[in-house]
């Protein structure tokens, strides 16, 4: 009994809540192990203000079904279900990754009374909405990027062009 309870309290601890930093990580409860029947999981991300949340699925395995009624996860632009519905996921195909348009995106994670799976892991990330708003031009023709922080002349900024693109495009 006392360790059923003790699963309970750390279940409680991961079931949900609002991340705040510039990334992070979430995962179903007891991820990698299967997740736990009638969960429902709650996650806010919230990243800076002109910001916007970029959520990629690694592993996702969740019970299949038609129309996803069963076992899923929801997911809604903004910090609550009456923000525009962004998709909705079963089964073990990862969702693509999603872009909110604000800076806060909510993830809702929902399991019935029966078969399970291993559930998902994720991550998010701050990212800016577009490249004018970050204050950026990228010349790919003469390899120059013109923008707080970076000299106009070429090969001096190739890393940082780099990792430009890996925060926007990727």
């Amino acid at each position: 009994d006392m360790i059923r309870i003790m699963r309970w309290l750390c279940f409680a601890d991961v079931c949900g809540g609002v991340l705040t930093g510039l990334s992070g990580l979430l995962s179903s409860p007891q991820y990698p192990d299967n997740y736990p029947n009638n969960a429902e999981c709650r996650w806010v991300m919230q990243v800076s203000n002109s910001t916007v949340v970029s959520l990629v699925f690694y592993d996702f395995q969740l019970e299949k079904s038609e129309d996803c009624s069963f076992d899923y996860v929801s997911l809604f632009d903004g910090p609550s279900v009456s923000h525009r519905h962004l998709g909705h996921f079963c089964g073990g195909t990862k969702p693509p990754d999603i872009v909110s348009s604000t800076n806060q995106l909510l993830l809702v994670f929902k399991s019935d009374f029966n078969i399970g799976g291993r559930g998902f892991k994720a991550s998010y990330f701050s990212a800016c909405s577009t490249l004018i708003s970050c204050n950026f031009v990228v010349r790919a023709l003469t390899s120059q990027a013109r923008g707080p922080g970076f000299d106009s002349r070429a090969g001096q900024n190739i890393g940082q062009v780099s990792l430009l693109h890996t925060h926007l495009f990727t």
